[in-house]
């Protein structure tokens, strides 16, 4: 059985970094998110892979969305507890991956110049779709900014799950 080089985000966004042994890239997937670690990249180290497919596109695209979650979350709490938005924002980013970092430090930026949140994350469609940054703004014009991105999380943390079990059905031999 072939031996994976993975290089993966943990549950606290943590990146960790090791060697797996599975039957091809689909099932080293499976068991790293079953670890609650979502790859950045596979590659192979040993043994031959029956079949390899570039999967930087959608494992980008999963770990794009469990960071929008860990924000919707962790700033959802922090706002909730107190913390003014601008510290919030720069504590988070501090911790941040680094492509996080480069548009969370804009947001800050933005903010800190004046801009609501919703039109400074509004300015990274790649990052904040339209339902994210609809949502922020409901907070925002509604004063419970804190509350509805803490729902905003869970929105977000049931839509990863069933993208994954969906994922995996698609993939599970039939």
């Amino acid at each position: 059985m072939p031996l994976l080089k993975y290089i993966a985000v943990g549950a606290l966004g943590r990146r960790e970094t090791g060697v797996i042994e599975a039957p091809d890239m689909s099932a080293a997937r499976r068991l790293l998110l079953a670890r609650q670690l979502y790859p950045e990249r596979l590659e192979v180290t040993g043994g031959e892979m029956p079949f390899t497919a570039d999967i930087s596109v959608k494992v980008r695209a999963t770990h794009d969305m469990w960071f929008r979650y860990l924000l919707a979350d962790q700033l959802g709490g922090m706002l909730s507890a107190g913390v003014l938005l601008d510290e919030a924002l720069g504590e988070i980013s501090r911790t941040a991956p680094r492509r996080w970092r480069e548009v969370l430090t804009s947001v800050l930026t933005h903010v800190g110049s004046g801009e609501s949140l919703s039109g400074a994350l509004e300015k990274h469609p790649r990052f904040f779709d339209a339902t994210f940054v609809a949502a922020v703004r409901a907070g925002e014009s509604s004063g419970k900014l804190g509350e509805l991105l803490a729902n905003l999380a869970v929105h977000l943390r049931n839509e990863a799950a069933s993208r994954r079990k969906l994922g995996n059905m698609l993939i599970y031999p039939v």
